[in-house]
């Protein structure tokens, strides 16, 4: 009987015992969802579940850092062609004033020039050449240069108008661009300068310094006359370049008139037997024809060098 007891007993003991561990109860335990593990309070589980995942913790540092973006060079802002063009224009009406002051109340030396281009005989009285009248010839063949340089760039601009981009050699040209007018002013004045020079040593070469003097004082002559037609001309190519046409028509007919009138005077200078025809021929080529074409030839040159 006490044996049955004792049985009894100790099965209701191993029922109330449970047979899992202690840690693996708490481990099932906390693993249950809403359920707290022991030791953890249910205030700290509900806090922590309340946070977000991506909430950083309060002793965490951050830096911004920000690259800066890659430069960007500015676009360059085209430079006017015709900027200073208001210098050359200065600078010609600077040029003609001066000469109109020096031709105020004598008119007589315009008769006098004339006189130079054509007559082929020296003067009666050697003192009616003048300082003033030689300072005037002086300051038309200055004007003369610089009239000319502009309608001789204005040729060269005009020959390229029609130029294509395709073009390698041939490129077009701003007709009222300062540089190039500066090219076509400085190419005139050493054609004149040297046609002065080859004059001199031509005529004291082939005659006597008298009529060489003749020679010369014609060639200026001719210059300061040129001057009262290409004067008006270069004006009028700065002011209307879309005239160019006409422009350069008129300057060619005003060129072609004035060398007439000279080569015809050198011919009655020098012009006095039969083989006087061949130097004839020889200085139309070399001192006539072939300097116009290196002048233009020139100007194209230092235009392709200096303005492409």
């Amino acid at each position: 009987m006490a044996t049955l007891e004792a049985d009894s007993t100790a099965a209701v003991g191993s029922i109330a015992r449970p047979s899992a561990p202690a840690a693996d109860s708490t481990r099932d335990a906390s693993e249950a969802p809403g359920i707290p593990a022991p030791g953890i309070l249910a205030s700290d589980t509900a806090a922590s579940d309340s946070i977000p995942a991506d909430t950083p913790a309060p002793d965490t540092t951050y830096m911004l850092v920000i690259d800066p973006p890659e430069p960007t060079p500015l676009p360059e802002v085209p430079r006017d062609a015709t900027s200073g063009l208001s210098w050359v224009l200065a600078a010609m009406l600077v040029i003609f004033g001066v000469v109109a002051i020096r031709y105020r109340h004598n008119s007589k030396y315009l008769a006098s020039m004339f006189k130079d281009a054509v007559n082929t005989r020296l003067r009666a009285n050697v003192f009616d050449e003048t300082v003033r009248e030689r300072s005037l010839v002086f300051l038309l063949n200055v004007l003369w240069c610089v009239s000319a340089g502009v309608l001789l760039y204005t040729l060269v601009a005009w020959t390229t108008r029609d130029a294509s981009p395709a073009d390698s050699l041939v490129f077009r040209l701003n007709p009222l661009n300062p540089l190039g007018l500066g090219i076509g002013i400085g190419v005139a004045a050493c054609y004149l300068t040297f046609l002065t020079i080859a004059y001199q040593v031509v005529g004291n070469v082939f005659s006597d310094a008298t009529h060489t003097r003749l020679w010369v004082n014609g060639f200026t002559a001719t210059s300061g006359l040129a001057t009262l037609i290409f004067f008006p001309l270069a004006l009028g190519a700065l002011s209307w370049p879309a005239y160019d046409y006409g422009i350069l028509i008129a300057a060619g007919v005003g060129l072609l008139a004035t060398k007439s009138v000279f080569i015809w005077k050198g011919f009655k200078i020098f012009f006095n037997e039969s083989r006087s025809w061949l130097l004839f021929l020889y200085y139309l080529c070399s001192l006539e024809i072939v300097p116009l074409v290196l002048a233009l030839v020139m100007t194209a040159a230092l235009c392709l060098q200096f303005l492409r």
